[in-house]
């Protein structure tokens, strides 16, 4: 049976809580690089060596409030989103700005590229609008004035349903379907739906939850959608029927965070109540608990290759874990 085990952990990787974390797959380096995205106003880079030390390799700056949601695309860029309402958008290679986006106050929380090798959207769960919106990362070629391009137009505003008993519609998390076919997205009020992303026609809502959905995403095979909420539950729904297949318990606490593993075997998830907890997919248990981070665990995130788990924490700190 598989197992996550601690490989190595750096205490203080930002001076405030950190909030997101994702890892991102480099032509010029042959180690992992992960990005956090802190409460302290900062992006940073970070590079993980074969023996799992964690160095700095640079920090990511223009940020004025705290970093709330990171992500790497397949096609060579990491973007940023932030308290300040505004998504930054950068060359993975080079480090410079590809392009700023300007959203609502309140209007920018979790953040998901379009996968692919020509990956040019960019979805952000919209926050007070009760949307989620579609944006380019595609710099305007004509634009000879500046090196990036600060624009507010986006492609689609996918709008999440009304129901009468669920008025706040506050969207909190997003995530895409590998097949590119799907956008999920969960809500305040315990909502989640899903689009069709070319369209951005809802394809239906899942029921269940009852407080708010901190984060979703989508089996390798993009026939499942897992949810994590505060009620302490990790729902796994079926995407063409819209139902419930099972449910795990066991934490105490939030359910801040969660991932599946490229391999499609097994689930990882923060929480509040300070542990990583990984599970196994076919057979619905927890089969590990790590309980080596201080404070709440904000996100978690597996490497590309399906050998590394990172997670992060209130506690500052930023931990990797081999998967096998």
């Amino acid at each position: 049976m598989v197992k996550i085990s601690p490989l190595s952990s750096k205490e203080s990787a930002h001076a405030d809580s950190v909030w997101s974390v994702c890892f991102a797959s480099s032509s010029s380096s042959e180690n992992d690089l992960i990005f956090t995205g802190s409460l302290d106003e900062t992006v940073s880079a970070w590079k993980a060596s074969d023996s799992g030390e964690i160095e700095k390799k640079e920090d990511y700056i223009g940020h004025t409030l705290g970093a709330v949601s990171v992500a790497a695309s397949d096609s060579g860029l990491v973007a940023s989103s932030a308290l300040d309402s505004m998504i930054r958008v950068w060359e993975l290679e080079s480090s410079e700005t590809r392009t700023v986006i300007e959203c609502a106050p309140s209007e920018s929380w979790e953040i998901a590229f379009e996968p692919g090798k020509n990956s040019k959207h960019i979805a952000v769960a919209g926050g007070v609008s009760g949307t989620v919106k579609l944006f380019s990362t595609v710099a305007n070629s004509t634009d000879s004035t500046s090196a990036h391009q600060t624009h507010n137009d986006a492609k689609f505003s996918y709008e999440v349903p009304v129901r009468e008993e669920h008025q706040n519609r506050f969207v909190y998390s997003v995530s895409y379907s590998s097949n590119g076919k799907y956008i999920a997205c969960g809500t305040t009020n315990g909502t989640v739906a899903l689009f069709d992303a070319e369209s951005g026609k809802v394809l239906g809502q899942f029921d269940g939850h009852k407080l708010p959905v901190r984060s979703v995403c989508f089996s390798p095979d993009s026939k499942c959608l897992y949810t994590a909420s505060d009620d302490g539950f990790i729902h796994i729904y079926d995407v063409t029927s819209k139902q419930l297949i099972d449910s795990f318990s066991g934490h105490t606490s939030w359910v801040l965070s969660i991932a599946a593993s490229p391999d499609g075997n097994s689930l990882v998830s923060g929480s509040a109540d300070k542990s990583v907890k990984l599970w196994d997919v076919s057979s619905r248990q927890c089969i590990q608990i790590d309980k080596s981070h201080k404070d709440a665990v904000w996100d978690v995130s597996f490497n590309t290759h399906g050998t590394r788990v990172a997670s992060v924490s209130s506690d500052k700190s930023v931990s990797i874990f081999t998967y096998n």
